[in-house]
């Protein structure tokens, strides 16, 4: 999770801290089986999966770049 921090932090993000949530994610499963799991990308929750469901562009973009630097930075770890 520092890794996804990091590249959110690098990129201007002041919002870092985790939130818990209640909705459904195969996350869960991974967490069970003791895999650290963060579930991440553009977008808010309550505005997903509804018809005419949509997403500024600049949004994904900035959210493939922090995914990116996650894993250049989990990779050299």
């Amino acid at each position: 999770m520092t890794a996804l921090q990091d590249a959110m932090i690098e990129r201007g993000s002041s919002d870092t801290e985790p939130v818990g949530e209640t909705y459904g994610a195969d996350a869960s499963h991974y967490i069970e089986a003791g895999i650290p799991t963060v579930v991440f990308g553009p977008g808010r929750i309550e505005e997903a999966h509804f018809p005419d469901e949509s997403i500024s562009w600049p949004n994904v973009v900035a959210a493939g770049e922090v995914l990116a630097e996650t894993a250049r930075d989990f990779l050299r770890s």
